[in-house]
C-alpha cells in the first residue's frame, strides 16, 4: 500500500469520530490485509511457472527412473540378504512385543 493511501485511510479514521474509530480502523486494516494477501497470491501464481522453468508437467521421466532404480535395488538387496533381513525384522518385532507385554 502506498504512503498516500495509508494517510488517506488514517484521515478517514480520524474523521469518523471517536465512537466508531476503532471499528473503522479494524475494517480498514482488514481491507488492507486482504488486498496485500491478494497481491501476494497473484505474485506467487505468476512466479511459479518461471521457477519451474516454464514446464507444467514436471520431471516425470526422472521420477520414473528413480522409482525403477529403487525397486531394482530393493529386489537385489532382498535377494542377497533375505535370511539376515528376516531374522533382523523378527527379532525387532519380538523385542517390541515383549516390551508391550511387560507393561508399565
Amino acid at each position: 500500500m502506498r504512503a498516500a493511501e495509508r494517510e488517506e485511510q488514517q484521515r478517514a479514521v480520524v474523521a469518523a469520530g471517536s465512537g466508531s474509530a476503532g471499528r473503522k480502523r479494524r475494517q480498514l486494516m482488514m481491507s488492507s490485509l486482504a488486498q496485500r494477501i491478494g497481491r501476494a497470491r497473484l505474485r506467487l501464481v505468476a512466479w511459479l511457472p518461471t521457477a519451474a522453468g516454464g514446464r507444467e508437467r514436471g520431471d516425470v521421466p526422472g521420477w520414473v527412473m528413480i522409482t525403477l532404480m529403487t525397486a531394482v535395488l530393493v529386489v537385489i538387496i532382498w535377494g542377497i540378504a533375505s535370511d539376515q533381513l528376516r531374522q533382523l525384522l523378527t527379532s525387532a518385532f519380538d523385542k517390541i512385543s515383549n516390551q508391550s507385554n511387560a507393561g508399565p
